[in-house]
Order: C-alpha cells, then sequence, then structure tokens
C-alpha cells in the first residue's frame, strides 16, 4: 500500500517514486515461497500423534 500511495503525498514527493511492479513481484516472491515452503517443508506428524489402535487393557481381570 505504501509503495503506491506514500509517493502521491506532497511531503514524499521526490523522496519516494510508486512503483506498481514492486508490489507485484514482492506479492509473486511471497506466492513461490509460500508455495515451496509448503512443498519442501512440511512437517511430518510424530509418531506419538498417530492414532492409537491398541485395545485399552482390561478394568477386571478375571483369576
Amino acid at each position: 500500500m505504501f509503495e503506491i500511495w506514500l509517493p502521491t503525498i506532497a511531503r514524499f514527493r521526490g523522496l519516494a517514486i510508486p512503483d506498481h511492479r514492486d508490489v507485484f513481484f514482492y506479492a509473486l516472491g511471497a506466492l513461490i515461497a509460500g508455495l515451496t515452503w509448503l512443498r519442501y517443508y512440511r512437517p511430518t506428524p510424530l509418531p506419538s500423534a498417530q492414532p492409537d489402535t491398541t485395545p485399552p487393557p482390561p478394568t477386571n481381570p478375571q483369576p
């Protein structure tokens, strides 16, 4: 937002140049980084996070 809006304010004219391509390529880079992160750095579930399928021990053992 500031990359486009701020340079149009009289106080900042001459200090900054509005560049919509900067905003586009920042967003594109963030999208590519996010997709790369999801694809290659996805956490694998821990073995303790797997559902326990063993039956519970009996509460009243028969003699």
